[in-house]
Order: C-alpha cells, then sequence, then structure tokens
C-alpha cells in the first residue's frame, strides 16, 4: 500500500512539472510572438465574421484562473463594416480570458473550456433602414471537412461575464432591450445536441421596451437568480420550468420557451406571492403602470403573468391574474377596506387591433370590501383603455339604515332604524367626471324604516320605498310610511340633487307626490318644516359625497319643493275636509299654495296664496278662499268662531259661501293671530238661523220684548266685509227674519273698539206668522220710519246696545 501512494505521490509530481513546464513554455512562446499572435487573431477572427478585430494586449496569465492556464486578452474591439456611420461597437472588452483545459493541454492540445469576459459591452443595433450588424455572428466560412469527417468543434464549458453592458437596439422596430451584467456565469453540459445550461445571474434591467412609443418593462430592476435552461438543437427551443429569479429581492418562479425555428416566438408565464402592487408597477411600462395605478392596493396579492410573442417584432400579448384578500384599496371615486377580489389585465381587448394601452383592459372579479362602514360587492367590474381609462362597475350592499347615516352624511335628517340594499352602475373615467362623459345608475330599498327630519323632529316610521338615482337627479318611486300612525304615499323626483358625478347645470329641486287616506296638516306640515340651517362642510368632509350632502342639506333648507297633495281626508286643527287636492311650491323663506281643492260637507272650499316667513318665528299669510255652500255651524266650530266671541258657532246654521281675499300671521303650530287680519270678503248665508244669539236678545229689550229672539231664521245676508287689524268692518247689510227685518252696519272690534248701528224699521211691528218667508228688500234700501239703537264697546270692555234717537252713529260716521 505503501508503495502505491508512493508511486502515485511521484507521478502526480511529475504530471505537476511537466504542466508547469508547459506553462512556462507558452508563456516564453506567446511572450517572443505576442505582435504575431495578436495580428492573427485579429486577422482570422475578422476573417471568419466579416468585421474588423482589434486587440491591444495578450499574455498568459497563470494566477487569474489558478491552477489552470489562461490567454488574456486586453481591449478587444469588434466593429462592424460600418461603424464609422453609427459608432456602436459590436463588442467590447477590457479583458477577455480564454481558460485552457488542462488535460488537453497535457496532450499538447489547446482546448478552451471557459470564456470570461470583464468590463466589456455586446451591442446589436438594426438602423432605421433595417441594415443590422448581427451578420457579424454568421460565420463567413462552413468548418472543414478532412477525410469525410468534419473537425472538431470545441463546445465551452463555461461563459463568465461580469461588469458587461448587453444591449439589442433595434431602430426599424423600435425595440430596446438594454441590461447591465453585474456577473453571470453559466456552465454548460451536453448530451445528444442538448444543452442543460446552469446560469448564475446578477443583471440589472435598464430598458426592455418590445416598443419604445409605449416605454420598456422592468425598468432599473435588479434580477438575481441561480438556476437551469435547456436548449434542444433539434428543436431549436430553449425553454425553463419554474426557474427561481428574485426582482428587487421579490422571489419569482419563471416557465417558458424561446423557440429560434421557422416560427421565432416566445412564450413566458410567472408568478409570485405576496408582492406589493407598487412593486409590480414598476415591472411594467410607465404607461401601463399609471394606467393601472388609477386604483391603489395598499397590502400584497398573489399574482400571475403570461407574455406571448413573436422574437421577430412587436408587442407581446400580456395576461396577468392576481387574487388577494383583506386588502386597502384606493380609488378616485371611492375607497374601501377589507376587500378581497381577483383580477386579470390584459393587452388584447380587440384580436383585430394593436397590443398597446388604448387596447388593454382590468377586470376584478368577485370584489367583497367596506366602504364607510358599509359592506360593497360587485361580481365584475372594468376599466377599458389605459390610455384614457373608462371604469364599467355594478357594486351591490345592504345595510342597517343605520349604517346608511355615514353616506349619507346630511344635517337634514337621519335614518334610526330598518334595513336597505343599494344596487349602483357607473360608467365613466376616473377623473374629470361630469354628467355629460358619465353615467350613474342606482337603486335603494328601504324597508321598515324610520326617518327622522331634525328640523321639525318628525318621524317617519315603517317607511319602505324604491328609491332611483340617475346622473344627478334622485327618483323615489315610491315611499311608504307613517307619520302620527297615518300612512302616507310619496313619490318624486330630485333634480340635480347629486354630485357624484359632478354638477349639472340648473339649481336644485324636489318634487313631491303624496297621496294618503288621512292628511293632517298639523303632522304632515312638520316634514317639510324650513328651519334648517345649511351648514357648510367640515374640513375632512370633503369630495362628491360631502357635495350631495350638502346639496340634500341646501334643498330641505331652502331649495325648491313642489308638492303635489292628494288626501281622502284633510285635518287640520279643527277643520276636516274629504277630497283634498293641493299643490304647493315652496322656495328660501316661503310657500306658495298654487290650488287647494276640497269636499266640505255638500259644500266646497278653493284657497290660494302663500305664506311668507317672517321674524320671530311667525308667518305671514296671504290667501284667497272660496267657500261654496258650506255649513256654516261647522266651519264656525272648526275655526274656532273666527276669534268671534259673540257669535259662537252655537249661534248660527247655515249655508255659507265666501269670496275673501285676507292676510294674517299665523305661527309655527300654524295657529291664526286673528288680530293681524287685513282685507275684505264677499259672504252669504242661505238658510240661515241665529240660535240664542246674545246680540240680537239683546235688541228684544229695547223692542219687541214679547217676540222670541231665541231661533230666529232669516233669508239670506249677504255683504261685503272688510278686515283690519282685528277689526271686521260691516257694510250696510239687510237682515230679514222670521222675527223681524233690520239694518246693520259698523265696526265689530276684536281688540275691544265695536261700534256697530242696528236700524230696526218700524214695519216690523206687525207680527210675523210661522208661515212667514223672510225675503231681503235691498240693503240699499232706507227701511222707512225706524228705530236706532247702537252697539258699543264700553269702558270695562263689553259691548253695550243702547237707543242712538240723535243717529249719532251716522254723524260720527
Amino acid at each position: 500500500m505503501k508503495k502505491i501512494i508512493k508511486y502515485g505521490l511521484r507521478t502526480l509530481a511529475g504530471l505537476c512539472v511537466l504542466l508547469v513546464a508547459l506553462y512556462i513554455s507558452l508563456s516564453l512562446y506567446v511572450n517572443a510572438n505576442k505582435e504575431y499572435l495578436i495580428r492573427k487573431a485579429g486577422t482570422d477572427i475578422s476573417k471568419l465574421i466579416g468585421g474588423t478585430v482589434s486587440i491591444s494586449d495578450l499574455s498568459v496569465s497563470i494566477f487569474n484562473n489558478f491552477p489552470y492556464l489562461a490567454i488574456e486578452l486586453k481591449k478587444v474591439d469588434v466593429r462592424d463594416s460600418l461603424f464609422v456611420r453609427h459608432g456602436h461597437h459590436f463588442f467590447f472588452a477590457e479583458r477577455l480570458f480564454l481558460r485552457l483545459n488542462p488535460a488537453k493541454l497535457l496532450l499538447a492540445k489547446i482546448s478552451i473550456n471557459k470564456v470570461e469576459i470583464d468590463s466589456g459591452s455586446l451591442y446589436f443595433f438594426t438602423d432605421s433602414s433595417g441594415y443590422s450588424n448581427g451578420y457579424l455572428l454568421q460565420p463567413k466560412k462552413q468548418p472543414v471537412v478532412k477525410n469525410g469527417n468534419k473537425a472538431a468543434v470545441n463546445i465551452l464549458d463555461k461563459i463568465e461575464i461580469n461588469h458587461t453592458s448587453l444591449t439589442l437596439d433595434d431602430r426599424l422596430k423600435g425595440k430596446l432591450f438594454d441590461v447591465y451584467i453585474n456577473k453571470l456565469d453559466v456552465k454548460t453540459n451536453t448530451l445528444n445536441q442538448a444543452y442543460d445550461f446552469k446560469i448564475t445571474e446578477s443583471i440589472q434591467v435598464r430598458s426592455l421596451a418590445f416598443n419604445l412609443a409605449i416605454g420598456s418593462y422592468l425598468s432599473g430592476q435588479l434580477l438575481e437568480g441561480n438556476y437551469s435552461v435547456k436548449y434542444s438543437s433539434i428543436k431549436k427551443e430553449l425553454s425553463f420550468d419554474s426557474i427561481p429569479i428574485s426582482i428587487s429581492n421579490h422571489p419569482f418562479r419563471f416557465t417558458g420557451a424561446f423557440t429560434f425555428g421557422t416560427t421565432q416566438e416566445f412564450a413566458i408565464r410567472v408568478n409570485t406571492k405576496n408582492i406589493l402592487v407598487d412593486l409590480a408597477k414598476k415591472l411594467l411600462t410607465q404607461r401601463t403602470a399609471k394606467g393601472i395605478g388609477l386604483v391603489d392596493v395598499k397590502g400584497a396579492v398573489d399574482a400571475s403573468a403570461s407574455l406571448k410573442g413573436s422574437l421577430t417584432g412587436g408587442n407581446p400579448l400580456i395576461v396577468a391574474n392576481w387574487v388577494t384578500q383583506k386588502n386597502t384599496l384606493n380609488t378616485p371615486l371611492l375607497n374601501f377596506d377589507n376587500c378581497s377580489f381577483s383580477g386579470l389585465y390584459s393587452n388584447e381587448v380587440n384580436p383585430d387591433s394593436a397590443r398597446n394601452d388604448s387596447n388593454s383592459k382590468v377586470e376584478v372579479y368577485g370584489f367583497r370590501g367596506d366602504w364607510r362602514g358599509l359592506t360593497m360587492q360587485s361580481d365584475k367590474i372594468v376599466i377599458n383603455n389605459l390610455t384614457t381609462p373608462v371604469i364599467s362597475a355594478d357594486i351591490n350592499s345592504q345595510f342597517s339604515l343605520t349604517q346608511f347615516n355615514s353616506i349619507l352624511q346630511t344635517e337634514a335628517m337621519s335614518l334610526t332604524n330598518g334595513t336597505g340594499s343599494l344596487a349602483m352602475r357607473y360608467k365613466g373615467p376616473f377623473d374629470h367626471i361630469t354628467p355629460q362623459n358619465a353615467s350613474l345608475n342606482g337603486r335603494l330599498l328601504i324597508k321598515n324604516g324610520n326617518i327622522l327630519m331634525h328640523a321639525s323632529q318628525a318621524n317617519l316610521s315603517g317607511c319602505n320605498a324604491s328609491i332611483r338615482f340617475i346622473n344627478t337627479d334622485i327618483l323615489i318611486d315610491n315611499l311608504n310610511c307613517r307619520i302620527h300612525n297615518d300612512p302616507l304615499a310619496l313619490s318624486g323626483q330630485a333634480k340635480n340633487a347629486l354630485a357624484l358625478i359632478g354638477d349639472s347645470p340648473g339649481n336644485i329641486s324636489l318634487a313631491l307626490n303624496i297621496t294618503a287616506p288621512v292628511i293632517n296638516i298639523d303632522h304632515f306640515s312638520s316634514i317639510l318644516y324650513r328651519k334648517l340651517p345649511a351648514k357648510k362642510r367640515t374640513a375632512n368632509a370633503t369630495g362628491s359625497l360631502a357635495k350631495t350632502a350638502q346639496k340634500i342639506d341646501n334643498l330641505l333648507s331652502n331649495g325648491n319643493i313642489a308638492v303635489t297633495l292628494n288626501a281622502g281626508k284633510l285635518v287640520y286643527h279643527k277643520f276636516e275636509a274629504r277630497k283634498a287636492n293641493v299643490e304647493i311650491a315652496i322656495n328660501e323663506n316661503s310657500w306658495l299654495l298654487k290650488k287647494a281643492s276640497l269636499e266640505h260637507g255638500a259644500g266646497s272650499i278653493s284657497v290660494t296664496g302663500n305664506v311668507q316667513e317672517q321674524a320671530g318665528s311667525r308667518f305671514g299669510l296671504n290667501s284667497v278662499v272660496q267657500m261654496k255652500n258650506v255649513d256654516a255651524q261647522k266651519v264656525w266650530y272648526e275655526f274656532e268662531n273666527f276669534g268671534i266671541p259673540a257669535l259662537s258657532y252655537k249661534n248660527i246654521k247655515g249655508q255659507l259661501s265666501v269670496d275673501a281675499r285676507v292676510s294674517l300671521l299665523l305661527d309655527k303650530s300654524g295657529d291664526f293671530d286673528m288680530k293681524t287680519m287685513k282685507g275684505d270678503a264677499d259672504f252669504s248665508i242661505k238658510q240661515g238661523a241665529l240660535i240664542n244669539f246674545r246680540p240680537l236678545q239683546d235688541v228684544q229689550t229695547f223692542v219687541f220684548k214679547n217676540r222670541d229672539f231665541s231661533d230666529i231664521s232669516f233669508a239670506e245676508i249677504k255683504d261685503k266685509i272688510s278686515f283690519d287689524k282685528g277689526s271686521v268692518t260691516i257694510n250696510r247689510m239687510e237682515i230679514n227674519s222670521t222675527v223681524m227685518s233690520l239694518f246693520v252696519e259698523g265696526v265689530y272690534g276684536l281688540n275691544g273698539n265695536t261700534d256697530i248701528s242696528i236700524q230696526v224699521p218700524l214695519s216690523n211691528l206687525k207680527k210675523r206668522g210661522k208661515a212667514y218667508i223672510p225675503e231681503n228688500a235691498g240693503a240699499d234700501k232706507g227701511g222707512g220710519m225706524s228705530v236706532f239703537l247702537r252697539a258699543k264697546t264700553d269702558d270695562d270692555g263689553a259691548i253695550k246696545i243702547k237707543y242712538d234717537p240723535f243717529k249719532r252713529f251716522r254723524k260720527s260716521k
């Protein structure tokens, strides 16, 4: 055993001595023939590739690749024939090492098994005319055949490239591939025309532009990896399967193939997990990244992408997919938290059009996210044309109505109970949104909700509604609710109420149609009570939603509202009527009663007018009132005797007709201040009666003491009276009754200034029978010889009737 070791060591030492001798001999030979070898190497290579080759120095390197021997070439420069015109070196290296195979060297054969390039460049150039320096890689001569056998062609075992740029600049097709190789090691294993390359790389991408007009992929990114690729010389295909490459320290897996045969094409698929979208955007062209960047995804996604295209030119087909959970998504329209979705990107919407940003799309599937406390869902969201992006989105949500307050953001009302659902469709751009370039359609459904009106604290309960919105308008298809347990049905339209897609020209307005079996004005008016300050939004309440809320507040506080009201029964304080048809127009500080028609008993009432808000929570009413054949007693009761203590509803009967033009003040509750009434009225009472009317009974003190004044029927009483701040001026009026005839004129004062003349003609001396039918002679008649009485307020405020034998009333008048 010792002898074997001894002889083995001697043999190894001998080989080392022989190898060193060869190293020294080769070095001496190279140094002695350096100029010849440089000149010959340059000439031979130039003949082979058809270009110009220059080498500044040549030497044998022992220590750079020790224990291997290498030939070192310095400043190797390869130029094509048109270098003077375009100025691009095809190849340049500060140092190029050709490592020799030691086994072959022992057999006195030169065999290169590694090429090392340091500080160099390789530049493939094609000008706009189609000229390319790539012809330098096409050998000018075929290998020489000797004795029927091809000359041996050495295969390089290993290539190492350091600090070298690699550029493919195709001006004709607008392509630019430009990378800087920090380090690239390639080891080759060969088997039956199949090559297995073991690659270690660290490459900085400066440009990967398939079309310079649309920008570069992977710009500024560092690619690092240690992997294997295979090449089949039969298929002329370079392929790789799930190789690991990190891009800017994030891991990716690549699978794909490059085919160099008749059909020169490539197909690559890449996937990764937990990649931030900000990094993913850096892998795309700037224009594409900008289009995708309209949607800002804060968290990580799992993504994959495929690229297919021709090696001869043109943009590749790119399809990317991703999926994410519990992420944050911000868009120019809405911001979402806790969202999950999957998506797709493609740069080929129309196969017949060029692959570019204008022909690109982003699709989002199965979206679910939280927006202002509401969970929103969408089956599909599409963004087309990333040059000028247009989004189409269907979004749905179901929620409690109390949650919806954060969306409504209005000071005018709040939702206190019930559930809702929202379905919304938007199509338009992300920014510079106007009603002309975008459309917004949606439907809000409310079930068993409560709506509290803040200004009046009126509560609409049990609300069920279907509300649509179209661009800037809100359409109330139906809203059924109860106020003070009275059912109401509303429908209508709010014009220009939404600012979600920009403002529309024209003022904001609301038109409402209200129907109900019973409408109590005391309850209903509180819904439309206007005393709501239109507050300005705070700094953190900005954007289209805040503008919409401000518009709604402005509308309900001082906007234009038109109301059409139809009720089977209308109630106002004690007043009741049937078949009410009312039209009201409300503006900033007034109500315009355009029309109100009512049935009252066997008669009818119509009213027009307006209510103007004044200081001190009081309102001024100007109105025109027409009554036809209404029940006088009932009207007197319902309007609380019109503020006339002397004439109660218990004292009067008959059919009343009135044509009045009056103004007065009323308070917030709608109570009339009769002492402020001004105007005039033409009235008529037919088939009338005065029952236990105290002023007539007081007349009995002076005349006709034996007659019954407790129940007096009279002919039609008609006259024109005037109102002036609590005073009622009675023009000369004839009263012809079953008891007697008399003429009345003067002033009845609600403020204690009553002064009325009562003329009792002496023709009344003849007592009238039970069959007597009163007939008026006319208020313009003199009445003949008469007794004159005067009803006047005395010092204690009571109305006293006295004789007026000297007609002092008329003299004072």
